[in-house]
């Protein structure tokens, strides 16, 4: 795919005291190191009438938009966006919401470091950054953390589908769903439109909420890992905390062993094994999130977050990366019919994760699973409890998109790719964002009514 090039300001603001010899290395400081009593600042703090968490308390969302304004030395701005995304660099960031969106705090500035993140996302013009404040905060009425990451939704004209993932994994129930912010983002003062503001995913006490240092493993589904791979299944295999150097040999074995031990048991259908070995409740909640997205990474091969407690079963614990999911890609094939053509991505008929398609490298997980009748059961009456405000979400679009339309419209402007091809739409693609908003929202009414047709029949 084609590399854009990335247009920089060349008149852009310098922030002076930018040391390299301070800046992290790529492997990050788990959060829990951080101090619990770090006491934030006075306009982070909160006050009496506002919660210790407000990020799931309804606020009218009227007037500007929340603001992020980051500034860095120019000169490693554009060695990282051209030569190294992986190095941090360090700046200053403010996060600015003047009309109380979020929280009752309305400004916070404080020094940062920042490097890019993403892989087919990075070629993009409009960048994604992954971001470390130098200490423990809440921004945006969101927890305190240090870690956080700005999500470009470049590829996904709606700007929406990222933020409906995590909706849909609300209802669901998964361990964790990370929270999101929707903002707008300048870069040494130039505009660079709309972004969200997610919690970056990592072990942390509201986050991955686990204990690696007690032989606890926080284990990512990736098709570019190379620690291992699940023989029976394929499934290609990162161990993300600890990591397979921290681990030792004797874990190393240990969780080995369990995996294989479970995905032998798998290809054997022998789900008496298989259901001592993972909890069964977190794979029925991933199914429904994955595949009413009709996700092309939830098919057990990519994008895929596992947790495996001392002395507890394998748990799906989060969901992540939806910006090509909910009919938003033109290649994905479903199931295989006699003509071997398929159901492509965008269209909302057809099972994907729970079908076995080996061009795109499914493990054929979940067609092991449905063979199951109890399985069966399980989904079905798991679809039947979330399935009402599931039916929600078309209209909370529509809201969603109004709040945000005033920033939509400059992203566009900024960025104007409104009717032109971005990989990988499908065809005929919008003129203008309410035909993307249109496609998104028809493709999940209809897609919400397929499969509510094919699991009654169950």
């Amino acid at each position: 795919m084609r590399k854009y090039v990335f247009v920089l300001v060349a008149a852009a603001v310098l922030f002076a005291s930018c040391g390299k010899e301070d800046i992290l290395p790529p492997q990050d400081d788990p959060e829990e190191q951080v101090d619990p009593s770090d006491p934030g600042t006075p306009d982070d703090s909160g006050t009496p009438s506002e919660p210790a968490d407000s990020s799931d308390i309804p606020r009218e969302r009227v007037g500007r938009m929340p603001r992020v304004t980051i500034t860095v030395d120019p000169s490693d701005f554009e060695a990282l966006c051209w030569w190294d995304k992986d190095t941090y660099i360090k700046g200053t960031i403010s996060f600015e919401d003047p009309d109380r969106w979020y929280s009752d705090s309305t400004s916070l500035s404080l020094g940062f470091q920042m490097k890019g993140r993403g892989n087919t996302s990075w070629n993009n013009e409009k960048k994604p950054f992954r971001l470390k404040l130098d200490s423990k905060h809440r921004v945006f009425g969101m927890n305190g953390n240090k870690d956080w990451v700005l999500i470009a939704n470049y590829n996904d004209k709606s700007l929406l589908r990222n933020t409906l993932g995590f909706k849909v994994s609300k209802i669901c129930g998964l361990s964790w769903t990370p929270k999101v912010r929707a903002c707008d983002v300048t870069i040494n003062g130039r505009d660079y439109g709309s972004y969200l503001l997610v919690q970056h995913k990592e072990v942390a006490g509201e986050k991955v909420d686990i204990h690696p240092e007690l032989n606890d493993y926080y284990i990512e589904v990736e098709t570019s890992g190379n620690d291992y791979r699940i023989p029976q299944l394929g499934t290609p295999i990162y161990f993300k905390d600890p990591t397979l150097a921290e681990m030792g040999a004797t874990r190393e074995k240990y969780i080995r062993g369990y995996l294989n031990e479970w995905g032998a048991a798998v290809v054997a259908d022998n789900y008496e094994k298989v259901y001592e070995m993972m909890d069964i409740d977190s794979f029925v909640n991933f199914f429904i999130v994955e595949e009413l997205a009709k996700n092309i990474d939830g098919n057990f091969r990519k994008s895929t977050f596992m947790t495996k407690v001392d002395g507890q079963k394998l748990v799906l614990y989060h969901v992540w990366d939806f910006d090509i999911a909910f009919g938003n890609c033109n290649y994905m094939h479903s199931e295989f019919l006699p003509d071997s053509q398929g159901i492509y991505g965008n269209d909302p008929t057809g099972w994907y994760v729970k079908v076995v398609d080996e061009r795109k490298k499914s493990s054929g997980l979940y067609q092991h699973l449905f063979k199951d009748p109890s399985f069966v059961a399980r989904v079905k009456a798991r679809w039947q409890e979330v399935y009402p405000s599931l039916c929600e979400l078309p209209a909370w679009l529509e809201e969603e998109a109004a709040v945000n339309r005033e920033s939509y419209d400059r992203n566009f402007q900024i960025w104007p790719i409104l009717g032109s091809y971005v990989w990988p739409n499908p065809s005929p693609i919008p003129s203008d964002y309410d035909g993307e908003l249109a496609f998104l929202k028809d493709f999940l009414s209809d897609r919400l009514e397929w499969m509510n047709s094919e699991i009654s029949k169950w």
